[in-house]
């Protein structure tokens, strides 16, 4: 993707009044977000991350119950573990971080899509359609990985714009570092690499592989981030973790024909449960994190060998459920004016991404990149349990996408 000749603003620094309007969302937003706490009531994920975050403070170990833990990686453990002991451990010290982590995020929006499109105007768009982005507001509420993997995600995509512009290999190391981060909070990390991988190779006519040095060290940047954390796993459990477990968990819950592939505990707990005593039982033995998390992944397989048209029918609602339509559904006007802001996001990103994919150089050639991989990201997802929730984070794409769609008509930002 070569430079475009000429570029209309690249050169050009934000106009201090814009910088001032910025600082001033920004403290407003995080205002909005203290005073929208909520209690000090752990809920959902939040009991286990704090388990961990405490004993890691206590003794220095990552277990739940005396357990060593290989469920969930340890970045947003460590981390919340640090915003304990420095902060205190009050949900209002993690909302401050949290919201740092969203500044990381609005940032790193802003500056690609004002490199992308060349376009101050786009950066600004950026940063207002990230700042104001609800699911990134709601997600700052909670002692949850959704704001550090965002922050490091959108980072990754911006460091990925570098290496397709210029190809180097500290460029491609940085590439693989932030990628490993992000798969040390969240493991689909990974996924959105693999997404934008295969984007510029689609993107480019597969001429990205003349860079095949970059994209060696893009690995070589992941092993160096994940291969200890895997080391680790295999010293506590005897068994080849690269992260965590869980992915079989998550398909025989997304596969379950019981809850139409839905988070229904009061059904889904009973059946997981179940599974695991009857193969303990016909084994003679307790079995390993491991273990168990290949049985249910065994069940979800037998599910889909015996009920394919059903399988297949709850697999496409679980995209939908992905993509399309917000986690709650309390409140039908907050649910209906979410998916009109979905509606509008794809109108102006999706049309833009096609554009993308057709250009060859200049910049709109990442703009189909990022298209790929947020198809790429939406469809390996889709094969486990999946709300919007899980989607959000590459969200920001999106956001960057949209962000040169509304500034294009107004400053003409690319050619």
């Amino acid at each position: 993707m070569s430079e475009p000749s000429a570029p209309r603003d690249l050169g050009k620094s934000i106009p201090r009044s814009w910088l001032l309007v910025g600082m001033l969302i920004l403290v407003a937003r995080l205002v909005a977000l203290l005073a929208s706490a909520p209690d000090e009531t752990l809920v959902g994920d939040e009991p286990y991350y704090d388990s961990l975050a405490r004993g890691l403070i206590a003794h220095g170990t990552y277990e739940v119950n005396g357990l060593p833990s290989v469920h969930r990686p340890p970045g947003w453990p460590f981390t919340l573990s640090l915003i304990y002991r420095f902060l205190g451990d009050s949900r209002r010290s993690v909302i401050v971080v949290q919201s740092l982590f969203d500044i990381g995020t609005i940032f790193a929006t802003s500056w690609l899509a004002r490199r992308l499109f060349r376009s101050r105007l786009a950066a600004a768009f950026g940063f207002l359609l990230a700042a104001s982005w609800p699911p990134f507001f709601r997600e700052s509420l909670l002692l949850q990985t959704e704001p550090l993997f965002t922050m490091l995600v959108a980072f990754l995509l911006a460091r990925f714009w570098v290496l397709t512009e210029r190809p180097g290999l500290g460029i491609g190391f940085s590439c693989g570092v932030l990628a490993g981060l992000a798969s040390l909070v969240r493991p689909t990390g990974l996924v959105v690499l693999a997404g934008l991988g295969l984007g510029w190779l689609v993107q480019s006519g597969y001429r990205a592989l003349r860079s095949w040095k970059a994209l060696v060290m893009v690995g070589v940047g992941v092993a160096v981030i994940v291969l200890p954390w895997t080391i680790r796993n295999y010293r506590v459990v005897g068994s080849f973790v690269p992260v965590a477990v869980g992915t079989g968990e998550q398909f025989f819950l997304g596969s379950l024909l019981e809850t139409d592939g839905r988070w229904d505990h009061n059904v889904w707990w009973p059946i997981r449960d179940g599974v695991i005593r009857d193969e303990e039982a016909r084994l003679g033995r307790p079995l390993s994190a491991v273990e168990r998390d290949h049985v249910w992944l065994e069940h979800g397989r037998k599910i889909w060998r015996e009920h394919p048209a059903e399988s297949l029918w709850i697999t496409a609602k679980r995209f939908w459920r992905l993509v399309a339509l917000p986690v709650s559904a309390e409140r039908l006007w907050l649910r209906m004016g979410f998916a009109i802001a979905l509606v509008a996001i794809y109108a102006l990103s999706i049309p833009l991404g096609v554009r993308g994919l057709a250009s060859r150089d200049g910049p709109l050639g990442y703009a189909g990149v990022l298209l790929v991989m947020v198809l790429f990201y939406a469809i390996v997802s889709t094969s486990v349990y999946t709300i919007s929730r899980f989607f959000e984070p590459v969200r920001t794409a999106l956001l960057v996408l949209s962000a040169g769609a509304l500034a294009r008509p107004l400053e003409r930002p690319y050619e």
